[in-house]
Order: C-alpha cells, then sequence, then structure tokens
C-alpha cells in the first residue's frame, strides 16, 4: 500500500533466476515502522538508474537495508556485500558496507571497506546521528587511482594518471559538513585544460576545514 508519507510492502518477491530481491515491512514517520530490502546478486548499474548518484558504482550486491525514521530524519541500516565493486570504472575490489543502529548514543555506527585480495584500499567508519544531523568519520585511502576522481575534475583537469594515499576526517553536520586531513600523490600526473598541459607531481595536499593548501607542492 502506498500514501503520501507512507509505503507498506508485505513480502513482495520479485525473482530472475539466482537474482531476487524481497521487500517487506512499513517506510513512515512512525519511529516504530521499518521496511526491510533483502537482495542477492543485484547489478549496480539497474539500481543506480532509478537513483542518482554522484558515481558511477558496478558490481553485484548482495545483503539487507533497513529503512528507517529518526525525528522526521530518514535513515538506512545495511548489511551489504559487493563482488568486485567499481567506481567510475576504477576496480576497488570485494566491498563491505555495515551501518549497524547504536542505542546509548543514537547513531548509525558504519563501517565500509573495499580490497583487492588482502590490500584494503578504502576504509571508512564512524557515526552519523540522524537526528542531529552530525557527523563523526575517518576516512583512509591506499594507493587509490586518481581515475577514481576525473568526473569530478574534468571542468579544470582531465587524464588523471597515478596513485593517492589519505587520512581524512569528515566532521560536522550534513548541512554543513568539515573535511580535514591529508593526500599524497605518488607518481600523480593531469593535464589542465586551460594550457592543454600534462603536469607530474608527487606532494602532499592538507585540507583544513574544506580548503586545500598546496604548501611548497612541486610539480
Amino acid at each position: 500500500t502506498f500514501s503520501p508519507s507512507e509505503y507498506t510492502f508485505d513480502s513482495l518477491f520479485i525473482k530472475n533466476k539466482d537474482k531476487f530481491i524481497l521487500a517487506n515491512g512499513t517506510y513512515s514517520k512512525n519511529e516504530k515502522d521499518q521496511l526491510t530490502l533483502s537482495m542477492k546478486d543485484l547489478n549496480l548499474n539497474g539500481i543506480t538508474e532509478f537513483i542518482k548518484l554522484p558515481a558511477e558504482p558496478e558490481g553485484l550486491i548482495e545483503g539487507n537495508i533497513i529503512l528507517r525514521n529518526e525525528n522526521d530524519n530518514p535513515y538506512i541500516l545495511s548489511d551489504l556485500e559487493v563482488d568486485t565493486l567499481k567506481v567510475n570504472d576504477v576496480l576497488l575490489g570485494s566491498t563491505t558496507i555495515l551501518a549497524r543502529w547504536e542505542d546509548e548514543t543514537n547513531s548509525i555506527q558504519l563501517d565500509a571497506r573495499s580490497k583487492i585480495d588482502q590490500f584494503e584500499l578504502v576504509n571508512v567508519s564512524g557515526d552519523y546521528k540522524p537526528g542531529e544531523g552530525m557527523l563523526n568519520f575517518n576516512i583512509r585511502l591506499n594507493n587509490l587511482e586518481l581515475a577514481t576522481f576525473e568526473r569530478y575534475t574534468s571542468k579544470i583537469a582531465t587524464g588523471l594518471d597515478g596513485l593517492c594515499t589519505a587520512q581524512l576526517t569528515l566532521d560536522g553536520s550534513v548541512n554543513k559538513p568539515e573535511l580535514n586531513g591529508t593526500i599524497f600523490f605518488h607518481k600523480g600526473s593531469a593535464i589542465l585544460n586551460y594550457l592543454n598541459t600534462r603536469y607530474h607531481f608527487s606532494d602532499n595536499v592538507r585540507i583544513y576545514r574544506n580548503i586545500f593548501f598546496f604548501e611548497d607542492f612541486m610539480v
């Protein structure tokens, strides 16, 4: 059943060979309600056709998602695995995304990791308080391909190449997030569109309150 502020599914099951999605429960403004989505081997390409994302993920996803509401703030809990995740055509590998509710702090505890074999490329951990909209995350990137970010820099620079390693924190609120930390570029290069010239760099960039500081940055 559907209404402008409530969605209810009674064991809706959609299956195609080994792939399936099961929807059960209610999503509404009532904090006691929850909608559970269970899925197996769903292609992320198909899901992102319906959901606008600032990235292009690929891979097969399986696990569970729970949709709930806290103080008129919607939030998502999850226990998901993605087989061979790609983002913007860059391989991130086997990925797990765990988001669990913590009663004592009224927050969502997030732990997301991507690795190829035993090498971890991405690690995001921390918590989000939906009632207050507050963020508290640690982000680690290890030898991640710069090409991952080219879709976001294409108006300024293209042909991104090389690797980056980063230690970052994301704090503040959803409406006013604050990014801090350091990014190290290893054998990086990019073409600046305005000059149509490729530049090479291996140096650090410091981020403080969302501002990037290229102090003594060597190109």
